[in-house]
């Protein structure tokens, strides 16, 4: 008979994930500016326009030329991190959503080269024009701009690829094992990435939308919308997605779709409305309370988890009192007198629910 602590190990198929790994090259736009340079343009120590030249470059570009690449690269690396996890060095996406997420990074790939091409086909006349710009108003700048690259070699550091590929454990004899552990570990990891991705999420979703800044102190908004519950909703997802990770991986899943189906679905959440939505994410902004939960949650049945929301989520009995009653007009009260430094958000949770 399986005792009780082999029944909770979960053994993790990385068969289930597909590693995706970026490798992409910019062009910053910029050159290295020698101190030969500086004082060859500004013998008399004065220095060049900061739209032209900071300390150590010298821009021999537009912005507009190089933010483009940027965001496509953002845009990859969004993609990448909304359907997958880290994991050993790449990011693994759950093998059902392999496919999706391959067609867009594709696509972005394809417009990667086509501005690539672009550029390349445009670069000697834009080049020429940017150089005419800053002459033509302090002829000096001829010598920070004598030497431009061609266009061959802004297309060549220009580059947008990625990787694909499944991982396995090693071979038994090598290192006597010890690189299998290493692998095994791993693996076990991507639980707790999974549940520090979800407080990233919850904590964005508490600073960005929940609460109003007024200087250094925050305030908590008095009313919200579902739209507002985006974020939620995409914990949902990630947690559909890797529930093969561990088993109290599907039962939180349930809990927090719970929560949020028992909200208005028309209107402005309020009142005890917006206390659930606050337990919600309280909880799954702090990893170690979301863990506890997820584990209360796995050892009752799907119809009990929806019945004791109330009794999961710390703090949501407030709202489990209030709803029915009838709900106070909402006012706007400060969080902490010295309020909240938002410097210091992401590095601790707000514990919001033992203000209210």
């Amino acid at each position: 008979m399986a005792s009780k602590e082999s029944e909770d190990i979960k053994v993790i198929d990385a068969g289930d994930l597909v590693c995706y790994s970026l490798e992409v090259n910019l062009w910053s736009g910029r050159q290295t500016l020698t101190r030969e340079r500086l004082m060859e343009y500004a013998p008399n120590n004065r220095l060049p326009p900061a739209e032209l030249a900071t300390m150590g470059s010298v821009r021999i570009a537009d912005a507009h030329e190089v933010q483009s690449f940027n965001r496509l690269k953002s845009e990859a690396l969004r993609i990448l991190r909304d359907h997958g996890l880290p994991i050993m060095g790449a990011i693994g996406v759950p093998k059902s959503q392999a496919a999706e997420v391959h067609l867009k990074l594709r696509e972005i790939q394809r417009k990667f080269n086509e501005l690539r091409q672009s550029l390349f086909i445009r670069y000697d006349q834009a080049s020429q024009a940017w150089r005419a710009k800053w002459i033509s108003g302090n002829p000096g700048a001829g010598v920070l701009l004598n030497r431009m690259p061609t266009a061959e070699e802004v297309a060549g550091k220009l580059r947008f690829n990625f990787h694909v590929y499944r991982i396995s454990a090693p071979s038994g004899d090598v290192a006597g094992g010890e690189l299998d552990d290493l692998y095994h570990e791993s693996l076990m990891g991507i639980k707790g990435e999974l549940f520090s991705d979800i407080a990233r999420e919850a904590s964005d979703l508490m600073t960005k939308y929940l609460v109003r800044k007024q200087g250094d102190v925050a305030t908590e908004k008095e009313r919200i919308s579902r739209k507002t519950l985006r974020p939620l909703q995409r914990v949902v997802a990630k947690l559909k997605s890797f529930a093969f990770v561990d088993p109290s991986v599907e039962p939180l899943r349930e809990v927090v779709e719970s929560g949020l189906n028992q909200l208005p679905a028309d209107g402005p959440i309020v009142g005890a409305s917006l206390l659930q939505v606050w337990a919600l994410v309280r909880m799954l902004a702090n990893p170690v309370e979301c863990a506890k939960v997820a584990e209360q949650a796995r050892a009752l049945s799907s119809h009990e988890r929806e019945s004791h929301l109330f009794d999961l989520l710390p703090g949501a009995q407030m709202a489990g009192d209030a709803l029915g009653a009838p709900i106070p007009e909402p006012t706007e009260r400060a969080l902490p007198e010295q309020g909240i430094a938002l410097r210091n958000i992401e590095s601790s949770f707000i514990d919001v629910l033992s203000l209210l």
